[in-house]
C-alpha cells in the first residue's frame, strides 16, 4: 500500500511529528504500542513497518539417545536392571534422534504452571521472565 503522510516539525521543540490517520493503522493492523521502523530508500522514500513483537513459545521436544555402559553382573537381566537403577556409571552417549512433540504460545502464567508442573526447573523462573523482556 502506498500512501503519502505528512511530516510536521513541532516549533517548539524541533522535534518531527508524523500524524498517522487511524483508518490508515486500522487498515495495517497497528495499535497504540507497536513498535514501527522506518527504513529509507534509494528513492528518498520511507518504508514503515511494523516490528512483529516476539512471543513466548513452550516446545516440548523427545530426545533419544544411545547409551553404553560397562556393568559387572551375573547375567544380562541384572546387568539391565542395574543400568535401568541408575547404578553403573555411563561410559558412553550418542545423540540419535529428536523430534518436537508440541509447540504452543503460552503466556507469563502458563511458563510459571508448567515449571511447576515439572517439578525440576533448569533455570530460576526469574531468569527465564527477565530474559523474555530482552
Amino acid at each position: 500500500m502506498n500512501r503519502f503522510l505528512n511530516l510536521h516539525v513541532d516549533p517548539e521543540t524541533g522535534d518531527s511529528i508524523l500524524d498517522l490517520p487511524i483508518d490508515f493503522c486500522e487498515e495495517l493492523g497497528w495499535e497504540v504500542g507497536d513498535t514501527i521502523k522506518f527504513t529509507q530508500q534509494d528513492d528518498g522514500s520511507i518504508v514503515m513497518t511494523k516490528e512483529e513483537q516476539r512471543k513466548l513459545f513452550a516446545v516440548e521436544e523427545l530426545v533419544t539417545f544411545r547409551n553404553v555402559y560397562f556393568v559387572m553382573a551375573k547375567n544380562k537381566v541384572d546387568a539391565a536392571d542395574s543400568v535401568v537403577m541408575g547404578e553403573p556409571e555411563r561410559y558412553f552417549q550418542q545423540h540419535v534422534d529428536s523430534a518436537v512433540m508440541s509447540s504452543r504460545q503460552i503466556d507469563r502464567k502458563g511458563m510459571a504452571e508448567l515449571i511447576q508442573e515439572t517439578e525440576q526447573p533448569n533455570v530460576p523462573l526469574q531468569d527465564l521472565m527477565s530474559e523474555q523482556k530482552n
